[in-house]
């Protein structure tokens, strides 16, 4: 058995031609354990914190926000070439202007889950199939949503 253990920084300019008001940049820090059990099924555990700030780039109608999250899963093989995985996150949004349209600064609370596997049919080939599934509640019911999504990825690694 052994642990591994991460520190990660992640920068986003998100930008919407469209909607320019909505422009963002994002900074994240956190830090990852994984946890990797030696034997034939390769169970792993992983843990992820993380602290962010969103840069309000327009005026925004509800300004930048701070973020805190967790996630927390694991992965284990069910045979040789079928690996399962499972993951939950929460997110706390905290935004920092009041929202004028509803005399109201927003706080959100994000909820979501992955459940998946992937099918390694050789070295370079695999099919990985997933369902997620996200709640976000907030305190301007115009921002509360549920939404899932599924995903089936096919996967050539060229070495």
């Amino acid at each position: 058995n052994f642990d591994l253990y991460s520190l990660f920084v992640q920068y986003n300019s998100i930008r919407f031609p469209d909607i320019f008001e909505n422009n963002v940049d994002q900074i994240l820090i956190g830090s990852t354990w994984i946890h990797v059990i030696q034997n034939l099924k390769q169970p792993t555990l992983t843990a992820s914190c993380f602290l962010g700030n969103v840069v309000d780039k327009n005026m925004r109608a509800d300004g930048g926000n701070t973020i805190f999250g967790l996630r927390a899963g694991g992965e284990i093989n069910i045979i040789n070439s079928v690996r399962l995985f499972s993951f939950l996150g929460f997110q706390i949004n905290n935004y920092d202007k009041e929202n004028i349209a509803f005399m109201e600064t927003r706080m959100d609370y994000l909820y979501s889950g992955i459940i998946g596997c992937t099918w390694k049919f050789s070295k370079n080939l695999s099919l990985t199939a997933k369902g997620q599934y996200s709640n976000n509640k907030s305190n301007i019911l115009l921002y509360e949503y549920d939404i899932s999504t599924i995903f089936i990825n096919l996967r050539y690694d060229f070495n």
